[in-house]
């Protein structure tokens, strides 16, 4: 009964050093996430960008048209492009009508966004560069519409607000 009473114990004694050796592969509560390059430019593209810098305005357009602008880029909750909004009295009465839609990359690159449910302009090309990036794009006028100002616009936008 003695060596029953033993083994018992040892048993025991086996089972417990195994079970607090044992270890959740958990570190600090976190999870690890991997993000392709799409995803991981749309999280830098994410937040409100303006404080319009360094225009570039094609010829015969007014200086400082650009000074009010701001622009919104949202992203989903897996890190895709989402809603898009633009703000500004030229933005919104001339570059991109009614002022809002949705973003999404061209053709897997992170540098040429499209614009969709706003017009006329609907491609602009972005150069990211920390807290700045530098917009690119093409106003081509509209059908019986505005002839001035047509060309390629290019304009530094600083990020904000996240």
């Amino acid at each position: 009964m003695k060596n029953l009473k033993i083994i018992f114990q040892l048993i025991m004694l086996v089972c417990i050093s195994a079970l607090t050796g044992c270890g959740e592969d958990v570190d600090d509560g976190k999870i690890e996430i991997t993000l392709v390059d799409s995803q991981l430019a749309a999280v830098a593209m994410r937040g409100t960008w303006g404080q319009a810098s360094n225009a570039v305005l094609p010829a015969g357009t007014t200086e400082g048209v650009l000074d009010k602008l701001s622009l919104r880029f949202t992203i989903t909750d897996d890190y895709e492009p989402d809603t898009f909004v633009a703000s500004g009295e030229v933005a919104m009465d001339y570059l991109f009508k009614p002022g809002s839609g949705t973003w999404k990359w061209v053709d897997g690159s992170t540098t040429q966004i499209e614009l969709v449910g706003v017009s006329p302009v609907t491609l602009i090309n972005v150069a990211e560069d920390g807290q700045s990036f530098r917009l690119t794009f093409t106003y081509n006028g509209e059908e019986e519409g505005r002839t001035s100002g047509i060309g390629e616009y290019s304009v530094t936008l600083t990020k904000i607000a996240p």
